[in-house]
């Protein structure tokens, strides 16, 4: 992780700017992964076209997560990759946010069509591996300030404070929660002398027990589905701008 001391003010705000536009997909996200929760489709609308709505909203909005990326010359290894390996993936959302975003005379926008038909689960699939990896990518930014775990978490605080969000619900950020916890365990047993008896000894087990699992877990699942089922076409030939 590349570690800096100081960020410029148009730095810092323009980080800012870029986080807020990934909470707003992944607000939009939420309302797609619930659309069939009765409680939140209202009964004067039909459920497919809500369906259209709230997943037009969530794969448009991630386009212009990747707009702000690529503006602000961000590096990260796995992003990029994600990028740069799939350019057919790159222009079909691209296309589709224009559909979405910008007035359409028709119904129904032949790069609509493509993006449902020329990607198909897979496509979807890459939506939302590079979104956990823009989320991680977010959450571990305060590492790199050089600093302590706790002023990191400041950092954090800020954040979540500046752009209303912080994402949590993640692997990597449940694995600090994880690890957190059981240093705030061994801190506090240490500072009122108990760290042997049955009750210190039985918390230990259970947070080393939670550490083993987190551990255990792959960090990046999505994308490991994503390299054993790529298909074999990821070049374009559409004469549009890769990403």
């Amino acid at each position: 992780m590349m570690m800096r001391k100081h960020y410029t003010e148009t730095e810092l705000e323009k980080f800012f700017s870029w986080s807020r536009y990934l909470y707003w997909a992944d607000r939009q996200r939420q309302q797609f992964v619930s659309y069939d929760d009765a409680n939140e489709i209202p009964d004067d609308e039909d459920p497919e076209w809500h369906l259209v709505a709230v997943s037009a909203q969530w794969f448009a909005s991630m386009w212009v997560v990747i707009e702000g990326w690529q503006e602000l010359g961000y590096k990260d290894e796995t992003i990029d990759s994600l990028l740069a390996d799939y350019p057919d993936y790159c222009n079909l959302l691209r296309r589709f946010r224009n559909t979405v975003y910008h007035y359409q005379p028709k119904m129904i926008d032949k790069r609509m069509l493509e993006f449902s038909t020329e990607g198909g689960e897979h496509l979807m699939m890459w939506v939302f591996a590079i979104y956990l990896e823009f989320q991680r990518f977010m959450w571990e930014w305060p590492e790199r300030f050089k600093g302590t775990k706790d002023q990191q978490s400041e950092i954090r605080q800020l954040l979540h404070q500046i752009i209303g969000w912080m994402p949590t619900n993640i692997i990597t950020a449940m694995k600090q929660s994880i690890a957190d916890q059981r240093e705030t365990a061994i801190r506090m047993m240490r500072s009122a002398g108990d760290t042997t008896s049955p009750a210190a000894l039985k918390l230990l087990a259970a947070l080393d027990h939670s550490a083993t699992i987190a551990n255990g877990t792959p960090d990046t699942p999505i994308l490991d589905y994503l390299k054993k089922f790529k298909p074999s076409r990821m070049t374009s030939d559409t004469g549009e701008p890769k990403c």
